[in-house]
């Protein structure tokens, strides 16, 4: 099969995996099978992910968990957690709360324009450009990191995958 044959039976694929998660209204994360039609469904049509319930997977989560516990409990220096991110990754701290909370101000800082906050319905003028990044791209984006953290190599616990699965459903 040529390389055009193999793309258009790539995409005839996606596009019929897509359809099919349209009509079924769902997709699952167990942080192993997240696939491109996927993604589409969750950011572009509206469909409501859900966790998978499989024991194995919240062993997973919950034995990470414990592992990054274990850690700091041992006194290890863990990037991201008990050091500062990038060009200050060489800080230490034993404030990790403190840490993650800073880590969250920063990301939640930005610039809105008018156009920014308005419903869409306003005009605008050739100039004016949105300083966010469509709800689309964020959707995404969000789905994506919650099925990276669900694998179960981040510490990361099966509340907070669930409150960002719960953020997409609203």
């Amino acid at each position: 099969m040529t390389v055009q044959g193999n793309y258009s039976a790539l995409v005839y694929h996606a596009h019929q995996s897509l359809n099919s998660i349209k009509k079924s209204q769902q997709v699952k994360l167990d942080g192993d099978n997240l696939d491109i039609p996927s993604v589409v469904a969750v950011s572009r049509y509206d469909i409501k992910p859900r966790l998978t319930h499989d024991n194995d997977f919240r062993r997973r989560i919950d034995g990470s968990v414990a592992t990054l516990k274990k850690l700091l409990e041992d006194g290890n220096t863990i990037y991201g957690v008990t050091t500062g991110f990038g060009g200050s990754a060489d800080t230490r701290t034993d404030r990790t709360e403190d840490l993650q909370s800073s880590l969250l101000q920063l990301q939640h800082y930005g610039i809105l324009a008018p156009i920014d906050k308005s419903d869409g319905t306003r005009a605008r003028s050739t100039h004016e450009r949105s300083h966010a990044m469509p709800s689309d791209w964020v959707k995404g984006t969000m789905l994506i990191r919650s099925n990276t953290i669900a694998r179960g190599h981040s510490g990361v616990s099966l509340n907070v995958i669930e409150t960002i699965i719960a953020l997409l459903k609203h």
